[in-house]
């Protein structure tokens, strides 16, 4: 189990998934104030800069119907996809993994399922508002080791009305000549997103 778990993070950091290690959590503002603090009661900072915290509203799904080989080639006899990790300067494969489709699948999900989970949070949010999306690792408090989807929202937002608005997960199912597999993605969102990684 952990050498599956080390592979996924070395593929994850090959292809830019991975965000660097100051990105993974942001704090909320307000949570090294002391609410007894008479300077507070006066003159409240205003929550300018808040999450990344989980999606609350109903899971949403996905299907994704590929047109062409999935990765760098597809071998329908053994289900394996072939990815090359790294190139030579020349463009040449140095770096070669094969794997299952339903792994290939698992790491394309966060790409596959970004674009409709900021088009549905931005359907329950003021018109005004823009949902950017991007995906990255996950924050220090998920409960997976795998890349999320982060969105991004403008200041007018709350916290409470971007989680609730946010979708919990989506559920991502890809297919491609008959062979279908499925995996689900935990959504997070927060504002003023300092360094999100682009798809």
């Amino acid at each position: 189990m952990l050498e599956l778990i080390m592979d996924r993070r070395q593929y994850l950091t090959a292809i830019g998934v991975l965000a660097s290690a100051g990105c993974l959590a942001r704090a909320n503002s307000d949570q090294s104030q002391d609410p007894s603090d008479p300077t507070d009661q006066i003159d409240p900072t205003p929550e300018v800069d808040w999450g990344p915290v989980r999606g609350r509203a109903e899971s949403i799904s996905v299907e994704k119907s590929l047109t062409s080989e999935p990765g760098n080639g597809y071998d329908p006899a053994t289900n394996m996809v072939r990815v090359v990790i790294t190139r030579s300067g020349m463009g040449a494969p140095e770096e070669v993994k094969h794997m299952p489709f339903e792994e290939w699948v698992a790491l394309q999900s966060p790409h596959f399922g970004r674009g409709p989970a900021a088009r549905v949070t931005g359907e329950r949010l003021p018109t005004s508002t823009s949902v950017d999306s991007s995906y990255s690792a996950p924050p220090d408090d998920a409960t997976t080791d795998e890349a999320v989807i982060r969105l991004d929202v403008d200041s007018e937002v709350s916290a409470e009305n971007g989680s609730s608005a946010a979708p919990r997960s989506v559920n991502v199912t890809a297919s491609y000549n008959g062979t279908q597999a499925s995996h689900s993605v935990p959504i997070y969102i927060e504002i003023d997103s300092r360094n999100p990684v682009p798809g």
